[in-house]
């Protein structure tokens, strides 16, 4: 019989969402990062990010796309930031 494997609990939306609360910093997780041209997401059945889109040649993500973790309001949609 095959011992079942533990699953590692480490989550990029498992991180606190402040890294210092009395200071008001906080965590972000990087989806895209600017000059990218792979915009990436973050899959919560799977554990990992996911390449979602490729801009066309020549074009770049002007910005870095992520969410705050730990943050997920009742429509289920994440604290974003750009």
């Amino acid at each position: 019989m095959a011992k079942s494997r533990k699953k590692n609990g480490a989550s990029a939306t498992h991180i606190p969402a402040f890294a210092n609360k009395e200071e008001g910093i906080l965590n972000a997780v990087i989806e895209t990062p600017s000059g990218s041209r792979n915009k990436f997401k973050f899959d919560e059945k799977l554990g990992f990010f996911t390449l979602s889109g490729v801009l066309p040649e020549g074009m770049v993500f002007p910005h870095a796309f992520g969410f705050v973790p730990s943050t997920r309001p009742r429509t289920a949609i994440r604290k974003t930031f750009l």
